[in-house]
This record gives structure tokens, C-alpha cells and sequence, in this order.
């Protein structure tokens, strides 16, 4: 008896782990397909719980992928727990009074990859760094292969129209043809006044039929000549003008470097962070039974802390009528946020996202909320820090037929800022030009599509962070344009005097052409 209770007690503790792993391991998968589906990037989970007499489950390590940066979470969390009715599991629906969220945390690195092939959008490319000293020897390689082609193109042209008309200026030109013609002038002097008239009469036509041929030819040469005239005026500037060309898509020559440029990436960042989180509602026009599995959660209690740099933020708050499904189950979402009591300041925001239509308004604001350690700048040759200060905040986010408006306006106090930068030189001037700013505002706007909102950010800081950046590029630039120009001009010197020698050929066919049209007025002119 004691041997079969041994063996009863082994297959129970095997149909218990079986019943687990099978169990969970399926609600598991179902959850993590159905929630990557609707967010457009990978959600994972360590761990799922389902404890079938309770009605619950229990979610532990939650990661949701951000669709825009794959190797980061858009949110996750420690656990999720909720109790659901059974009964409507069977219908293919989880429907929970009550969710508890703790631990949750935003915008923190992957593992691995979040992207899903085919579902995933292509990540935006990288925001522009701020202005740092461009390889010269490369920008005058760069600037010599841009201009092979049209010098080629403009010598080719320049040539073939010299040789042309030097072959037929040496026809129009003919000292024979203008020899023969004196002669006949002088045989005329001294013949008989009847012969002389007659004969200077017909000189004359002859003269002028010469002098017609001429012009026409000349007028023909300037037509053909003021083309290739221009590309080899346009070539021989082409250096300087490409210079100029490449050193500001470099930013050398920029000025603007100001809070936009500084802060502009960071906040369209959380800008696609908070419309990843809308998006979920992905299949909201879905309302029909078509065996997927249909999701609300009427209540979410959860806490967390977003890390603000080194200060982190931390919150509770409640969400209502969260659902993949709004359009389904005919609800709208609302949620408020608080920070935490015990710490200094006071976060608040609260909010309302209907996705039925594609709408929704959020209010927050911070109030003397602590900061330290916020990177404007973000990674480039040129990062500001906000070493401290405390945040005064208010904003406003609109989301109304898939386009946005967002307005921020911010003021910071008992600000130290830091200047880091592999130009020690800009360094300084920044550093310098900051060092007395304890105290700035701050505004933000963003609208447009959803897909790419349009932001710009606009500061007291701009003032002095453009002009000590535009004062330090300006003497950068005095002295690499013109030593690149040095550089361009050496290695270009045998095309550009190529260039040079056509150009006077040129004018000298249009010399020649003229001093022939001079010559013919004169005897057409003789008496």
C-alpha cells in the first residue's frame, strides 16, 4: 500500500507540474501574441501564473517593446496580477474588475531586439549631431569628384566649339579674299571717273556681301559661345560654391545650434513613445467575433518610477477601461497619475484616449519637480547636461484623427548646466556663455501627421548658446575654408588652367571675328 501511495503521489506532482507548464506556458503564449500584435513590437513574459479556482493570474517580468527603438521597452513591469470570470474565458474573452501593476518602469534597454519582420516600423534615421570640424582631406576629395563631371562636360563643349570655329575662321579670314579687294580699290584711283564709279559701286556690293557674311557668322558665334561662356565662368567659381556646400550640410557653417537643435530628438522621442502607447489600439475597428481573444481591464492600479536621468520620478496612478479592443467593447480610456508623496515636488496627470475615433487629451504638470543629470544634448561631439535644477511644468497633448498637438511650457530654477565636447575650444565659449544661466524657460510645440509630427523647441537659452556656437563656428570656418580651398585649388590647378586657356581662345575667335567685320566696314566705306 505504501508503494502505490509513493507512485499516486509521483503522478500527481507530475499532472500538477504538467497542468503548469501546459496551463500557463499556452496563456502565456496567447497573451504575449495577441499584445505584440496590437503594439507592433515583441511583449514578453517571464512568467505566467493562472490559479483556476481563484479566477486569477499572475504576470511577472512584463517587457513591451518600443515599436520606434526596438532595443528599448516602451513600458514593463515587475508583475501584473488581475482576477477574471471564468466563465467568459470560454467566449474567448478576459474581462478583469480589477488589475494591480507594480514595479512599472518606461523607456529602459533590451536584451535583445523588440522588432517584429514585417509589423515593426522602420526605425527613423538618427538625429544630426551638432556641428563638428569636417575631414579636410576628405571634403576636398568629395568636393574634386563633384566637380569632374561638369568640368569634363564644360571643357568638352568649350573645345568642340574652338575648333569648329577656328576652322571657319580661317575661311572668314582669309587675307587673300581682303587682299584682292584693296587692290581692286586701288586699280579704281586711277581709272577714268565713269569706270572708278562704276567700278566702286560693284566694290561696294561686294564689300558688303563679304561684311554680311561676316556678321551673320559672328552673330552665329555669339549665340553658340554664350553657353559654353557660362559653364566656364560656373566651373571656375564651382570650387568655392562646393566648398561652401559641403561645409554646411557638415553644420560648419551653422549657427543654429540652439535649444532645437539640442532637445528637438529627445522630445519627438517621448512624443512616438506616448503614440506607441495609443497604437496599441490597433485592432479597435474590429468588432466581430472572429476568434481572437478580447481584452478589458475596467480598473489598473499601478506604481513605478520613470527615470528622469538621475532623478527618478516615482508615481502611482489608476487606469479605466483598458482594452486593445476599444471599438469592441464601446469604452473610451481614461487614467490619472500622481507622484509619490513621500518624495519632492508634485507630478500629476490625467487624461482621456478614445481610439473608437482615433482622439484624446492629456493635461500634466510638474511642479518644482528635482532634475539632475538630464543630457540635452543627447550622444554627438557636443553634449549639454543639465547638472540640477527643479522642473515647473505644464502641458497639453491632443490626439484628434490621427494627428497631434503638443504644447509644453517649462521653467527651470537653481539650474547648473555642463558643457561636454571633444572641441575643447567650443567647449569653453559654450561653458562660458551658460555659466550664469541658474534660471531659463523652457517651450515645446509639436504637430502634425501622427506618423511624423513636426516639433520645435524654443528656449532663453538660445540666445547664448547660438551665438557662442555661431561666433566659435564662424572662426572655424574662416580658417578651414581656406585652407580646403587652398587644397581644392592645388589639386584642380591644371583643370582649372585648361578651363582658363579655353576661355581666352574663345575670345580671341571673337576678336578676330571683329577686327574682319572692321576691316570690311572700311573699304565699304572707301570713296
Amino acid at each position: 500500500m505504501k508503494r502505490l501511495l509513493q507512485i499516486l503521489l509521483v503522478l500527481a506532482l507530475l499532472l500538477a507540474a504538467a497542468y503548469h507548464f501546459l496551463i500557463d506556458g499556452a496563456i502565456k503564449s496567447i497573451i504575449e501574441k495577441q499584445a505584440s500584435n496590437a503594439l507592433k513590437a515583441k511583449v514578453n513574459i517571464a512568467d505566467a501564473e493562472f490559479h483556476p479556482a481563484a479566477g486569477s493570474l499572475t504576470l511577472k517580468g512584463v517587457q513591451a517593446a518600443d515599436p520606434h527603438a526596438p532595443m528599448r521597452n516602451l513600458a514593463q513591469a515587475d508583475s501584473v496580477s488581475l482576477a477574471f470570470d471564468l466563465r467568459a474565458v470560454l467566449a474567448r474573452r478576459i474581462v478583469a474588475d480589477q488589475v494591480e501593476v507594480h514595479g512599472l518602469r518606461f523607456d529602459q534597454p533590451r536584451n535583445d531586439s523588440g522588432a517584429i519582420a514585417g509589423l515593426t516600423p522602420d526605425m527613423a534615421p538618427p538625429a544630426a549631431p551638432m556641428a563638428r570640424q569636417p575631414d579636410t582631406p576628405l571634403l576636398v576629395t568629395q568636393a574634386r569628384q563633384d566637380i569632374q563631371e561638369p568640368l569634363r562636360r564644360a571643357r568638352a563643349e568649350a573645345s568642340a566649339l574652338h575648333d569648329q570655329w577656328r576652322q571657319r575662321l580661317q575661311n572668314l579670314t582669309d587675307e587673300s579674299r581682303i587682299k584682292r579687294l584693296r587692290e581692286r580699290a586701288q586699280q579704281l584711283n586711277t581709272a577714268r571717273p565713269a569706270e572708278r564709279n562704276a567700278g566702286m559701286a560693284q566694290l561696294r556690293r561686294d564689300v558688303q556681301a563679304e561684311l554680311a557674311v561676316v556678321e551673320a557668322a559672328r552673330q552665329q558665334f555669339d549665340n553658340e559661345s554664350q553657353r559654353a561662356q557660362q559653364d566656364l565662368a560656373n566651373v571656375g567659381s564651382m570650387p568655392d560654391r562646393e566648398l561652401d556646400r559641403l561645409m554646411t550640410n557638415t553644420g560648419i557653417s551653422r549657427g543654429d545650434n540652439g535649444a532645437g537643435a539640442l532637445l528637438g530628438a529627445h522630445l519627438k522621442t517621448l512624443l512616438n513613445q506616448l503614440l506607441a502607447m495609443a497604437a496599441v489600439a490597433n485592432d479597435s475597428g474590429n468588432t466581430q467575433d472572429n476568434g481572437q481573444w478580447f481584452m478589458l481591464a475596467r480598473k489598473i492600479i499601478f506604481d513605478g518610477q520613470y527615470d528622469l536621468a538621475r532623478q527618478p520620478l516615482r508615481f502611482t496612478g489608476v487606469i479605466n477601461n483598458a482594452t486593445p479592443q476599444p471599438a469592441f467593447w464601446n469604452v473610451p480610456m481614461t487614467f490619472t497619475l500622481n507622484g509619490a508623496a513621500d518624495q519632492p515636488g508634485r507630478l500629476n496627470a490625467a487624461g482621456t484616449l478614445d481610439l473608437r475615433d482615433t482622439s484624446g487629451q492629456v493635461n500634466f504638470s510638474l511642479n518644482q519637480v528635482p532634475v539632475a543629470g538630464l543630457a540635452l544634448g543627447g550622444p554627438s561631439d557636443m553634449n549639454i547636461t543639465l547638472e540640477k535644477a527643479n522642473a515647473t511644468s505644464d502641458g497639453q497633448f491632443t490626439l484628434k484623427a490621427n494627428r497631434v498637438d503638443l504644447k509644453i511650457d517649462s521653467h527651470f530654477q537653481q539650474a547648473a548646466l555642463a558643457v561636454h565636447s571633444s572641441d575643447g575650444a567650443t567647449a569653453q565659449a559654450l561653458q562660458q556663455a551658460l555659466s550664469g544661466m541658474t534660471e531659463f524657460d523652457l517651450d515645446a510645440l509639436a504637430n502634425g501627421a501622427a506618423q511624423n509630427p513636426v516639433v520645435s523647441v524654443r528656449s532663453t537659452l538660445d540666445q547664448q548658446l547660438a551665438g557662442a556656437v555661431s561666433a566659435q563656428l564662424q572662426q572655424q570656418s574662416g580658417a578651414l575654408g581656406a585652407q580646403m580651398r587652398t587644397q581644392l585649388q592645388q589639386a584642380l590647378a591644371p583643370d582649372l588652367a585648361a578651363i582658363e586657356q579655353l576661355r581666352g581662345e574663345i575670345e580671341q575667335i571673337r576678336q578676330a571675328l571683329g577686327e574682319r567685320q572692321r576691316a570690311l566696314i572700311e573699304l565699304a566705306n572707301l570713296r
